[in-house]
């Protein structure tokens, strides 16, 4: 992540259109169509085609959106913020405990404090989650993820049932940061103090 790409308040996400994300995709399927037609163009533009029909499916639901470019934990962040403010993401399969800052009460049940040292003798300790097997959550907002268009970067749309709920998380998702596990600034929105173990946090 370039240092020169941080948003006003330090961190990465901005708010931002699909036209980035598509540059991309496109610059993708020209090398594809240059270099792997016969092997890999049929796939890309089937991926793609399907992509244009959940997402019109999705928006179906959950007209007002916003797009959004930035780091992965900066994703996760931001979702654990909706979860807290709107309750329950929309989705037919919850990854949440793939997540660095899970909301799933599930996911959240299943947490294990890990911890040892680094070769320099220092200390580490982070929290980990398992899945907690297939199950589904009912809200008022979902999220399209497009694709990763960096190392830990990429672009997500969050999408919403009410406008007021869209107009909230517009106006504080670039402040909220990378979260407590990497920001030294624990009073920014999106920081958990509690929730980062090399505070000294006990289950």
């Amino acid at each position: 992540m370039d240092s020169e790409n941080k948003n006003a308040y330090g961190g990465y996400m901005k708010v931002t259109s699909l036209e980035g994300y598509r540059k991309h995709e496109e610059g993708s399927r020209q090398w594809v169509l240059k270099n792997r037609p016969v092997e890999e163009h049929p796939t890309h533009q089937r991926l793609w085609k399907e992509a244009e029909e959940r997402r019109a499916k999705t928006l179906a639901s959950f007209p007002y959106t916003v797009v959004c470019e930035g780091s992965y934990p900066e994703h996760d962040v931001a979702h654990r913020w909706c979860w807290l403010q709107f309750g329950p993401v929309q989705t037919e399969k919850c990854y949440d405990h793939h997540s660095e800052y899970p909301a799933c009460p599930l996911a959240l049940a299943t947490k294990e404090l890990a911890s040892g040292s680094n070769k320099d003798g220092s200390k580490w300790a982070e929290w980990r989650y398992k899945d907690p097997g297939v199950h589904a959550h009912s809200g008022v907002w979902a999220t399209f993820w497009h694709g990763k268009t960096g190392y830990d970067y990429g672009y997500s749309e969050y999408c919403f049932q009410n406008e007021a709920d869209r107009d909230r998380f517009k106006d504080i998702v670039e402040t909220l940061g990378l979260g407590e596990l990497y920001e030294d600034d624990m009073s920014k929105p999106g920081c958990d103090p509690n929730g980062n173990p090399s505070l000294g946090t006990t289950v």
